[in-house]
């Protein structure tokens, strides 16, 4: 099973929605092991695991591979090494522009790719002008599902739902669960390699970072969940 995290625009929150995924409770419970994949050069996975071993933070069911600077040849032969090994690879992958070859890659050998975005204007030209040619010739084989990102969080999901249903493609759908915008959670939580539920845990006598940890945390697993339920059909 491979999941793949695909945009083209930056800022959409691609690997941070790859990383809560990765170490959700529901995913821990549906996958024995996990690998967490990043073609992306940011680097942002990366800089997250890195303070982990010196620690010898625990690795629970998730392991890390940092992929953007290997060749071509080297990212085929260890996604089929890690199709092996795990029982679902999330892949993080760069934009279009970065690097053709890795979203080329995803689309062909994805089960399931999801899009992050925001419930802009701006996402819903970049995606019009640069994501939707890139997957419109993969999207009889693979199904496409936005995530719907960083929106308000008093909004009804029926609302958000609505609201990408409007212009996207019949063939893209859209989760019923959103990611909503907490800025301080999103911003601090994985600092020193700490996941979201660790970071809930370590702020649990401060109600104000408490709460809106928990509410993430809450919105995260039901992501999950849903992923799950699609990838069972």
């Amino acid at each position: 099973m491979i999941l793949s995290m695909a945009q083209t625009k930056g800022g959409v929150g691609k690997s941070t929605v790859a990383l809560l995924l990765a170490f959700s409770r529901i995913f821990a419970k549906h996958f024995s092991q996990i690998a967490l994949v990043e073609l992306d050069r940011q680097r942002t996975l990366k800089d997250f695991f890195e303070p982990r071993d010196p620690r010898k933070i625990k690795k629970d069911k998730v392991d890390f591979f940092y992929l953007a600077e290997s060749s071509d040849r080297e990212v085929e032969e260890t996604l089929i090494k890690l199709a092996d090994s795990h029982d679902l690879i999330i892949m993080d992958i760069p934009g279009e522009s970065v690097r053709k070859f890795a979203t080329s890659l995803a689309l062909n050998i994805s089960s399931i790719v999801i899009l992050p975005m925001s419930d802009s204007v701006n996402d819903e030209k970049a995606f019009t002008r640069n994501l939707l040619p890139a997957i419109k010739p993969y999207w009889d084989k693979v199904p496409f599902w936005v995530l719907p990102n960083f929106i308000h969080q008093q909004t009804k999901p029926v609302n958000v739902q609505n609201y990408f249903r409007a212009w996207l493609p019949e063939e893209i759908h859209c989760l019923g669960q959103y990611l909503s915008y907490r800025g301080p959670v999103y911003r601090g939580f994985n600092e020193d390699g700490s996941t979201l539920l660790d970071y809930a845990r370590s702020v649990k006598n401060n109600k104000k970072l408490f709460e809106p940890a928990r509410a993430a945390a809450r919105e995260v697993e039901l992501i999950a969940q849903e992923i799950i339920k699609i990838i069972k059909g």
